[in-house]
């Protein structure tokens, strides 16, 4: 179903039997959908390299509509500068401190005997350094100058 999608339409949306999602004319790829006990969720539809993926935004009426359009079109240009959202979403933070820490918590820790002596080489030779620099901007130069 496609509908040019106002706050006056999302609140006359009805649960029934199964989900469904309604589909704004105005801002392609984003879409209300309608759970079966009534909840209305923001998402946007995008192709990123061969798959088709969704986005979830938010849930109404936490989140208006303006703003789901907002975070819809902003994502929909990140596609188009080839960077998929969902990714971008789950790497809240690229900075090198961060992404340390977060492997260490992800592999050091359950696979590491001595995952202590490697965390304190790896703060003390390489977070000590480039703590606050984006990890993207970390080159193989870098580490061999």
């Amino acid at each position: 179903m496609r509908k040019a999608l106002t706050a006056k339409t999302i609140d006359a949306l009805k649960p029934a039997e199964r989900r469904y999602d309604v589909h704004d004319l105005l801002c392609p790829g984003f879409s209300v959908r309608v759970g079966k006990q009534g909840q209305k969720t923001f998402t946007v539809k995008y192709r990123y390299g061969l798959k088709q993926r969704r986005l979830h935004l938010g849930v109404y009426p936490r989140i208006s509509l303006l703003q789901a359009r907002e975070k819809a079109l902003e994502a929909l240009r990140n596609v188009d500068e080839g960077i998929d959202p969902a990714t971008r979403r789950r790497q809240l933070s690229l900075r090198v401190e961060a992404v340390c820490q977060d492997f260490i918590k992800q592999y050091a820790k359950p696979r590491n005997r001595s995952r202590q002596e490697a965390e304190r080489i790896l703060q003390r030779e390489f977070v000590a350094v480039h703590g606050q620099q984006d990890i993207r901007r970390v080159t193989r130069a870098i580490f061999l100058a």
